[in-house]
């Protein structure tokens, strides 16, 4: 359980809040919508007739797994498109983001980040792979409405997706502790290469942190890719307006698993010299005390600060809305 707790603290969150509370608030003030005006042409060489769901896969790229899901949740919502064409959409949109693979795999887990560079090169291409197959073999006619949508002002838009985020990081945080629990149960019993499997279909994190000991640089490679099966329950939990269906998701998944493997493993027989740089860097942190893990940048420690300050000022606020109503309903006027 502690070493759950160390890597949702010095891994996960450092990575991925940041970047989801960005996603979210492009998602909120509108930035997708200019997004997807943007690079309309090269979304439509790319994804085709799904070109303009492009701000879904662009930002479920830079904000990881859940995040492609919780952007189509939406649109369903709000009747922006239909469940049948979220459904399709969902299955190039579960990623991995460079942020969790170059920063918590890369340099907190291997102790080197042209490693991690590497491994989301070939998560990327596989999923590049995966939505060309997708978008081109699909039968679906895709919907979308470019109907009025009401985007949030600047300030509020930030202040949601900074809730939103918050929410999101402490319900993948509870999923990380839970499979890291079970996989310190599952140590105690002598399953051998057992407790292996369960912990590379279960969860990323714990799945990774087993696999980086014995330096398996293609298998990491395609379980950052898969996501694991608790990345699949996130996303089916977050996906309530829409239902999609699981055995496509996992079979999809599965493939993106296989090909970031077997790209991997190309690359390595290319440059096999990659391997030895977890080995370089970790001799060069040897020298400087405190380097291992994630290292820490103005701009990350800055965005921290903000997003609590953020935080506190909408718990109070809120807690200053409750203390109103209830002065209200007594009679209690200041």
């Amino acid at each position: 359980m502690i070493s759950g707790i160390t890597a949702c603290t010095t891994m996960v969150i450092p990575s991925l809040f940041p970047f989801m509370t960005l996603v979210n608030f492009f998602d909120f003030s509108g930035g997708t919508h200019f997004i997807n005006k943007v690079f309309k042409y090269p979304a439509k060489l790319l994804m085709g007739r799904y070109y303009n769901f492009f701000s879904v896969y662009l930002m479920s790229l830079v904000g990881g797994y859940p995040v492609g899901a919780n952007m189509l949740n939406s649109l369903v919502k709000n009747g922006t498109t239909d469940k049948n064409t979220a459904q399709t959409v969902l299955l190039f949109s579960v990623n991995s983001s460079p942020a969790f693979v170059i920063f918590a795999v890369g340099e907190g887990m291997l102790f080197s980040k042209k490693i991690g560079l590497v491994i989301f090169l070939a998560n990327l291409l596989s999923s590049m792979i995966t939505l060309f197959l997708v978008t081109r073999l699909s039968k679906n006619i895709p919907l979308y409405k470019n109907g009025e949508t009401r985007y949030l002002p600047l300030n509020n838009a930030f202040v949601e997706g900074v809730t939103k985020a918050s929410i999101s990081m402490a319900f993948m945080c509870g999923f990380v502790l839970i499979f890291f629990a079970l996989n310190e149960i599952f140590s105690f019993f002598p399953f051998g290469k057992l407790t292996a499997v369960i912990s590379t279909v279960g969860e990323v994190t714990s799945s990774v942190s087993m696999l980086s000991t014995g330096g398996e640089l293609s298998l990491i490679s395609a379980v950052t890719s898969f996501g694991g099966v608790c990345v699949l329950l996130q996303i089916m939990a977050v996906s309530k307006e829409f239902s999609p269906k699981l055995w496509p998701l996992l079979l999809i998944q599965l493939l993106k698993g296989v090909l970031s493997y077997f790209i991997t493993c190309v690359i390595l027989k290319i440059f096999p010299e990659i391997g030895l740089w977890r080995y370089e860097e970790v001799i060069s942190n040897m020298t400087s005390p405190g380097r291992f893990g994630i290292s820490s940048t103005p701009i990350t420690s800055a965005c921290l600060i903000l997003t609590a300050g953020v935080m506190l000022y909408n718990t109070i606020r809120i807690i200053s809305n409750k203390e109103n109503k209830t002065n209200e309903e007594f009679g209690i006027y200041k």
